[in-house]
């Protein structure tokens, strides 16, 4: 995607005539009652301008450094955020769920993170899940729905709401040396805990890692 974020932020390339961006803040607004912070440095005052042009007052930016690591872009955010719950999703990526079901699951789990999940291959981190060894790995790519040994392989799709107490208490045992890997972190010490859950997604999401994907998902929301 080099040549297409050149001179355009990832979140602002367009699907249908539309940013990626808008996309999600749109799902986000409707089934959600929550203010959303976008977080991004990449060419940050074109996104500044985007978001300033939406003039909605649930809808904010957090400048940052262009060259940070997510656990302290989600550390930088965390004081705007008075609710208990959070979520956090890619910009890259098109969902079609229903958001506030996710969000009831994670209540009614009464677990610290939800991480929606799908199963067939994809370009994310995966979980091998209903074994006795679940966990998360930082494999780059799910190339079947089962390992070797026929234990079921879950696709982090990129939405996970999580426990704000939980989240909060995992900064204070976060080793800052290892900050590339706090998403790997958090899920495995909330599964290691038995405090973790998944909502699998049964319907059509869009992860815009390529141009092959921005026309793939282009041509569905023709």
């Amino acid at each position: 995607m080099r040549d297409l974020t050149e001179n355009t932020p990832k979140p602002l390339l367009e699907v249908s005539g539309r940013p990626l961006l808008s996309y999600v803040i749109e799902k986000l607004l409707k089934e959600t009652s929550g203010n959303i912070y976008v977080a991004s440095g990449y060419l940050k005052e074109k996104l500044k301008v985007y978001l300033n042009e939406l003039n909605n007052e649930r809808v904010h930016y957090i400048p940052q450094p262009e060259n940070i690591e997510i656990a302290e872009r989600i550390r930088r955010v965390m004081p705007y955020i008075s609710s208990k719950e959070l979520i956090f999703c890619n910009s890259d990526t098109i969902y079609s769920h229903d958001i506030s079901q996710q969000f009831t699951e994670l209540k009614k789990s009464n677990c610290g993170v939800c991480v929606l999940s799908g199963s067939f291959p994809i370009f994310l981190g995966t979980f091998l899940a209903n074994s006795p060894h679940n966990e998360f790995l930082r494999h780059r790519y799910a190339s079947r729905a089962y390992d070797s040994n026929g234990e079921e392989i879950k696709v982090n799709v990129g939405m996970t709401f999580i426990n704000k107490s939980f989240l909060q208490r995992m900064f204070e045992e976060f080793d800052s040396e290892f900050e590339n890997q706090f998403e790997t972190y958090i899920f495995n010490k909330a599964i290691k805990e038995k405090t973790f859950t998944f909502y699998d997604c049964h319907e059509n999401w869009f992860c815009c890692d390529t141009p092959e994907d921005l026309e793939k998902a282009s041509n569905f929301f023709c």
